[in-house]
């Protein structure tokens, strides 16, 4: 009797995003008799964990993006086939074989989730059907090679680079220092000021326990935590600009902050404000507590 494989349920959630892979080869049976091989795909395999069933938690994360590959297999027959696919070089070798039924003509897929994925590796895939549920009655051995090239493995690190990226969580903004790119630093608001006055370019708002520092590549303007008043965001023209109000030679003035990238994060410049609101507030926390 074929000993049964038995999938431990992890507590978290799996999402998949396949991509066709053109480049990979089977070399194995191409003669189709009890079933067929309909796709060979690569794709990303997301993971969101549980921290209520003690997966992730603080300073784990709480989401995983890695790169997958794959079979998709058709029953041909007319009855129920249980498949075993095995992938030998894959890792985690923990899940390098996946079993599942198929009912007569249905189609399924057989993902293997990588720790990495290789360019122009070779990975043997053992395909076994078995008639019954106790994987004991063999009814079709294949073998079959997955191979991927460069440009896919490349793309698909891209991919889930980005994909990443968007998973991981914001850093708290009121915790200092807090660096924002592609900034424009304006002095003057109005039409004019807004149609010619701005270089898109932008450059880095640094907001700092000791104040504001604005670089590009020819000029810096700092304001130090002394000389700050108020902030706050406001809609002009169109574009939410984050308004400092500070004090210079004992008069109050006012500069803005505005996102310099089209199609930038809208909430950027909330989240400058409370960067400036968090360093006025330990300012005046500070200012107290020594006196």
């Amino acid at each position: 009797m074929r000993r049964l494989l038995t999938s431990v349920a992890l507590a978290c959630l799996l999402t998949a995003v396949e991509h066709p892979a053109c480049d990979a080869t089977d070399r194995g049976d191409s003669k189709a008799q009890t079933f067929e091989i309909t796709d060979r795909y690569t794709s990303t395999v997301t993971s969101f964990f549980d921290v209520n069933r003690g997966i992730g938690g603080p300073g784990q994360r709480s989401s995983d993006v890695r790169p997958a590959l794959g079979l998709k297999l058709r029953n041909k027959t007319d009855r129920t086939l249980w498949f075993e696919v095995h992938c030998g070089p894959c890792r985690p070798t923990e899940i390098a074989t996946k079993i599942g039924a198929l009912a007569p003509q249905e189609q399924g897929r057989f993902t293997f989730p990588q720790d990495t994925l290789f360019a122009d590796m070779d990975y043997p895939m053992e395909i076994t059907l078995f008639a019954d549920t106790g994987f004991a009655d063999t009814v079709e051995r294949r073998s079959a090679v997955l191979r991927f090239g460069e440009t896919r493995v490349k793309m698909l690190e891209e991919s889930n680079r980005s994909e990443r990226r968007a998973l991981e969580p914001e850093p708290d903004p009121r915790i200092l220092p807090q660096t924002y790119e592609k900034v424009v630093l304006k002095e003057k608001f109005g039409l004019t000021n807004r149609l010619f006055g701005g270089k898109w370019i932008g450059g880095t708002l640094v907001v700092k326990p000791e104040g504001l520092e604005y670089r590009t590549r020819s000029r810096t303007v700092t304001l130090s935590a002394a000389q700050l008043r108020g902030v706050s965001v406001q809609r002009r023209l169109g574009s939410l600009i984050t308004i400092v109000d500070y004090e210079e030679e004992g008069s109050v003035k006012r500069i803005g902050f505005e996102t310099a990238a089209l199609g930038a994060d809208i909430r950027v410049p909330d989240r400058i404000k409370a960067s400036i609101d968090a360093l006025i507030t330990n300012r005046d926390r500070d200012s107290t507590e020594t006196r």
